[in-house]
């Protein structure tokens, strides 16, 4: 459910982008006389903002296999976090498990 509210979020800022970046191209335009001014300077600078904010960004990929803890090489493990019915984490000392 929140997946798809997230989705349709990206997907409804789809015009808002396409607008920003044109509004970014025209006031970067080196043809465009106003674009040196600091009205043109400002307007670029905002619609470069809006641009990047609705921008998607993927998660890169780490690559981390090993780290150093201590001196000792210690083989990297990924771990799932599923909450607990008392609200806090499975596997962690401070939810409401704890003992």
């Amino acid at each position: 459910m929140l997946y798809t509210i997230h989705e349709a979020a990206y997907r409804s800022a789809a015009p808002l982008r396409l607008a920003a970046e044109f509004a970014r191209d025209f006031w970067r335009s080196p043809v465009n006389p106003a674009a040196a001014s600091h009205m043109g300077r400002t307007l670029y600078a905002s619609a470069d903002l809006m641009a990047n904010l609705t921008r998607r960004y993927f998660k890169p990929a780490w690559g981390i296999d090993r780290v150093s803890v201590n001196g000792a090489e210690v083989r990297e493990e990924r771990m799932r976090a599923v909450r607990a019915v008392g609200g806090g984490l499975a596997g962690d000392d401070s939810g409401a498990f704890a003992h």
